[in-house]
Order: C-alpha cells, then sequence, then structure tokens
C-alpha cells in the first residue's frame, strides 16, 4: 500500500518560509523522505505507517517553531489491484470512494452488503460500503466543503485569487478528486468566478503534468 501525505503550514510567507516550515521539511528529509514543495503545501510518498509517523514529527516541529495551524491530508495513491479490475479504474475510483468512506475489496472476500463492481461484463471486483457507525458526508456536500476548505488556506475566496493561484486549486482538487463528482466543473466555474471552459482548460493543463 502506498499514499501520498500533503502537509499545510501556516502562516505563509510567500517566498520566505520562516523556520516553522523549513525545519518540518526537514524533519521529512531527515525521516528519509524526498518533499515534493509547492506553493501552500510540502507532500511526501511512502508506506502509510512511515509517511503518518514522519508527517506527526513534522507537525510536532513546526508548532515548537511559530505554526499558528498545521494540515494534512493523506490519500491512496497506489491501491493493490484488486482481482481483474484495471490500475487505471481503481486509480480513478479510490478519491470517490475515500470521500464516501468505502473500500475496494476482492470479490472472494465480499459480503451480502457489498456492491459489485462490473467492468466490461464482468464482476472485477466489490466495493465494501462504509461500516456502521462511520460518519460520511453526503456526497454532494464533497465538493463545496473541498472548496470552504480550500478558501481557508488561501485565506480568500477562489474567486479573489489571479490566474496561476486559480491553477494552484484546480491540481489542489484534483488532486483530492474533486473533479470525479458530479457537476463538480460548474461549482468550481461558479466558485472561481470564470467559465466551465476554463476550468476544463485549468484541469487539462493539471492532468498533462501529471502524465494523464
Amino acid at each position: 500500500m502506498h499514499v501520498r501525505s500533503e502537509l499545510t503550514i501556516e502562516p505563509f510567507v510567500e517566498g520566505k518560509p520562516g523556520p516553522h516550515v523549513t525545519r518540518a521539511i526537514a524533519v521529512l528529509t531527515n525521516a528519509g523522505f524526498s518533499p515534493e514543495i509547492g506553493p501552500f503545501g510540502t507532500a511526501i510518498e511512502g508506506e502509510p505507517k512511515a509517511v503518518n509517523a514522519a508527517i506527526h514529527s513534522a507537525t510536532v516541529v513546526a508548532f515548537d517553531n511559530g505554526a499558528t495551524a498545521v494540515s494534512s491530508h493523506t490519500a491512496l495513491i497506489q491501491p493493490i489491484a484488486k482481482a481483474g479490475a484495471p490500475s487505471e479504474l481503481i486509480e480513478a475510483l479510490t478519491p470517490v470512494l475515500n470521500k464516501l468512506g468505502a473500500d475496494l475489496i476482492d470479490v472472494d472476500d465480499s459480503g451480502p452488503d457489498d456492491v459489485p463492481l462490473i467492468w466490461n461484463g464482468e464482476i472485477v471486483a466489490m466495493v465494501q460500503p462504509a461500516q456502521s457507525g462511520q460518519q460520511v458526508a453526503p456526497l454532494h456536500e464533497a465538493v463545496p466543503r473541498l472548496i470552504r476548505q480550500l478558501e481557508s488556506e488561501f485565506g480568500s475566496t477562489l474567486g479573489e485569487l489571479d490566474r496561476e493561484q486559480k491553477q494552484t486549486a484546480a491540481r489542489w482538487l484534483e488532486d483530492r478528486g474533486a473533479f470525479q463528482l458530479r457537476n463538480s466543473v460548474d461549482l468550481v466555474a461558479d466558485a472561481m468566478d470564470v467559465s466551465r471552459v476554463t476550468v476544463y482548460t485549468y484541469l487539462s493543463a493539471v492532468r498533462a503534468s501529471n502524465g494523464q
């Protein structure tokens, strides 16, 4: 299992990260990772246990050096292939399943409440719903919730961002599976105060840079 975790540390000081950022990144580096440093966050990838331990240590160091807020987001990026399900299908489904609190499991491990995933006329895996008692936000609220979180990190509405910042925002939303959800482009376009075509342009650029 392979995960990607992105750490966002506040306050933001564009071009001049303080010790609350640099020392936290040093912790990730010393833990054996090669941090991917972006304008609003730092990401690492690896085994869940090692990633979580490094993120926890970096969070502590960030607060010790003046951070006012630290948030992290961890997602499965290389799920183990399930039965005959194509890897590209699994990659496309993973963000949605994560939002729903569901899991993709082997057919042989399924139970009566699991839902078959049919691909080209064959059951290639099973979708296991969220466990009883697990709190999962309604799917239709996922994109607005992500937009609110993103605006909180920027400290302004998406409509007030410049073009480069909006492209960064599109990448952030894409990394979290927002564009896999229905009406997501319309919602993002409204929030950014741009046309749907512009959002598709941002999204195409993001996916091209990811080799998709």
